[in-house]
């Protein structure tokens, strides 16, 4: 939250003590990686989280449609964008009349990012990503 540096060091400190560790280790490695800019390791391990159905994680697809959208990945990062739209899409029960806009502006909000300039990141990618950021 706001010190992606140390965040890192203490997830290398948690990968080494528990070297078989959960697949939940990945979900905060990955946010502590994109807000270090090092949106190709990011993207590696939100495409293992996602891999066998990208529909149950759309958190993590909006993180992957944002790697890629830094990275250049357009195609691929409007990909990642449109399945976390249809996602949510799915499970939205706030106002019947939200769309992709309400859709991103939940998703900054359940980051927790302290950081204007990590939010500004990831809606960054958000909007490489062709999505309303």
């Amino acid at each position: 939250m706001g010190r992606p540096e140390r965040g890192l060091a203490a997830a290398q400190i948690a990968l080494r003590i528990n070297p078989r560790h959960p697949s939940w280790y990945n979900y905060y490695l990955s946010r502590i990686l994109f807000q270090l800019g090092r949106y190709s390791e990011a993207a590696v391990l939100l495409e293992q989280r996602t891999f066998d159905s990208p529909i149950r994680h759309p958190r993590d697809m909006a993180w992957r449609a944002a790697a890629y959208g830094h990275l250049g990945r357009i195609e691929e990062a409007n990909e990642c964008g449109d399945v976390f739209v249809q996602a949510v899409r799915t499970l939205w029960i706030g106002d019947p009349a939200a769309g992709p806009a309400e859709y991103v502006d939940w998703l900054v909000d359940v980051s927790y990012l302290r950081e204007p300039r990590d939010v500004e990141r990831l809606r960054a990618g958000l909007r490489l990503a062709g999505l309303p950021a």
